[in-house]
């Protein structure tokens, strides 16, 4: 109750009617009672400077770790350029193939469309060398 007694105010018009060795009580009191406070002040402090310490060495981590980040999403986005690019020459690729496919396949309709040519042009050859043979036979038969 005493201790409770010196976290009070006091006002100095209550001190009046105290002798010299209750003001001294209540001053050594008092006196305890700021040293109490500085040193918890002080534990408060020490304290907080400690978790202030904790949180900048957070922080350091949490920006290298942004920094890190950073770089990995540059190179990622490095990587989808390169992909993005690497598509598009294949696409461009597959065009030129498809084109090629469709000149081959044009190729292939004109070398059928010769070789039927070339194989009418060989029967009729061979039908009029037939009938010249036979046109020599008859004209030396008749003659």
């Amino acid at each position: 109750q005493q201790s409770e007694s010196l976290c009070e105010p006091v006002h100095v018009n209550e001190l009046s009617h105290l002798d010299k060795h209750q003001l001294e009580i209540l001053y050594t009191g008092k006196t305890r009672q700021v040293k109490e406070l500085e040193s918890e002040i002080n534990r408060i402090l020490k304290e907080e400077e400690r978790k202030l310490g904790i949180f900048r060495h957070q922080v350091r981590i949490l920006e290298e770790e942004k920094e890190c980040l950073a770089r990995e999403k540059d190179q990622f986005n490095d990587q989808c350029n390169v992909l993005t690019e690497r598509l598009r020459e294949y696409e461009e690729q597959e065009q030129v193939m498809k084109e090629k496919e469709r000149d081959r396949e044009e190729l292939i309709e004109k070398l059928s469309a010769a070789q039927a040519t070339i194989s009418l042009l060989t029967k009729q050859i061979n039908e009029i060398s037939s009938t010249d043979s036979i046109q020599r036979i008859r004209n030396s038969y008749e003659s």
